[in-house]
């Protein structure tokens, strides 16, 4: 999916494959900033 899921308690974060909500950290958001969006 990709979709970012914020709850709040983190500036970035996401689900990762589980489901389990995961802080994004600053170098895989920056990866998402300069990889195309599908």
């Amino acid at each position: 999916s990709g979709d970012i899921v914020c709850k709040g308690f983190t500036r970035h974060c996401a689900v990762n494959v589980s489901g389990t909500p995961v802080e994004v950290d600053p170098k895989t958001v920056h990866l998402w900033d300069i990889f195309p969006k599908p």
